[in-house]
């Protein structure tokens, strides 16, 4: 889910392709992963822009999705 109630988990999987030597995704709410397809649980409400920063030996490429995630109490 992207909407719901605190606390609110949501499974991110990313769907990067090609060689990914690392990612890094940023929740919104100071926490960041390094797993490929993360859980994350949102314990504060708000809105939450999410970050995913897949990097290989070419460089990195970002996707933001602002506001992505609603969380209300």
């Amino acid at each position: 889910p992207v909407t719901g109630r605190r606390p609110l988990s949501v499974q991110f999987t990313d769907q990067s392709s090609g060689n990914v030597s690392s990612r890094t995704w940023n929740f919104g709410d100071g926490v960041i992963s390094h797993a490929s397809n993360p859980t994350h649980i949102y314990n504060r409400a708000g809105n939450f822009t999410v970050t995913l920063t897949a990097t290989n030996s070419y460089g990195s490429n970002k996707n933001t999705k602002s506001n992505y995630i609603k969380v209300t109490n």
